[in-house]
């Protein structure tokens, strides 16, 4: 940290050089942050923006409110809300619109922090490339790491019930968001598809009767015990499995659709609110 860092920056179309001491290198990646507009990248499927009827492309202008200039600024606010509910001002087409939010919490943490379900737009695209030694290597530690953090989510998701209808999603969301993936290239729908598989296999190891993970669980339990779970205990077991999926269905599917049908309203209310503003130059009669 106490030697001498030169860092070169271009300013006002200028080649700089800027000297530091006693600053430790990677402060210049923690602290010093790109310039990024409050610009919707993409609205995730299910989410309070997409409920809400938030759209590509949008630019956030307030938060309750208050004026934002930069995608960190309209982050702090929503993310450090104190209400479950925030106002966003938003800039759609030369249009100017009002969209009430519910604001969620994320599972996978303990901290009050709140999220609506968007991602940022970048001017850049980044791609790295990687030997096949690599590639393999990367990919099964993603691998390992995508299914760690999915089960850990559904312990918090067991943990925290109330948590589980913002979460769940089915057949119909994938739809949804198999047509947003679509518009971002191949590379991400390769991604969507490893991981929808990943997903099945998820679900299908979880000790529920009727599924692989329920009769690995009876040899399980058979191990222990040196002598198989008695056949007519079995079939009444696997069909109390059979009706919670059943159960679990009619939930999704659902949860799904009164996602899909509030955004439709969301949308379809803010078409009528533009139509409505007057043009300029006309008077109501």
């Amino acid at each position: 940290a106490d030697d001498l860092n030169e860092i070169v920056i271009i300013r006002d179309g200028l080649l700089m050089k800027v000297a530091t001491r006693g600053i430790e290198p990677r402060t210049w990646y923690s602290d010093i942050q790109p310039e990024v507009l409050p610009v919707v990248g993409s609205v995730t499927p299910g989410m309070p923006a997409y409920r809400a009827g938030l759209q590509v492309d949008d630019l956030i202008t307030t938060v309750d409110g208050v004026e934002v200039s930069s995608w960190y600024e309209m982050r702090d606010l929503i993310a450090n809300h104190q209400e479950d509910r925030v106002v966003l001002g938003v800039g759609r087409d030369d249009e100017n619109l009002s969209l009430i939010l519910d604001l969620e919490r994320n599972i996978l943490f303990d901290s009050e922090q709140k999220m609506i379900g968007i991602t940022q737009k970048l001017p850049l695209n980044y791609f790295q490339r990687y030997n096949l030694l690599e590639s393999v290597s990367y990919g099964a530690i993603s691998t390992a790491t995508f299914i760690a953090l999915n089960y850990y989510a559904l312990y918090r998701m067991i943990s925290k019930p109330a948590a589980a209808k913002a979460q769940l999603g089915g057949p119909v969301m994938l739809v949804a968001m198999s047509r947003e993936t679509t518009q971002l290239g191949w590379g991400a729908i390769i991604s969507f598809i490893a991981s929808i598989s990943l997903v099945l296999m998820i679900m299908n190891l979880l000790p529920i009767p009727i599924l692989d993970g329920g009769h690995i669980f009876f040899y399980f339990i058979e191990g222990i015990f040196g002598k198989p779970i008695p056949l007519r205990t079995q079939a009444f077991i696997q069909q109390m499995g059979f009706l919670l999926l059943i159960a679990l269905m009619i939930f999704v599917f659902y949860n799904d659709i009164s996602r899909l049908l509030g955004r439709d309203l969301a949308l379809k209310q803010q078409q009528r609110s533009i139509e409505s503003i007057e043009l300029p130059g006309t008077t109501n009669q």
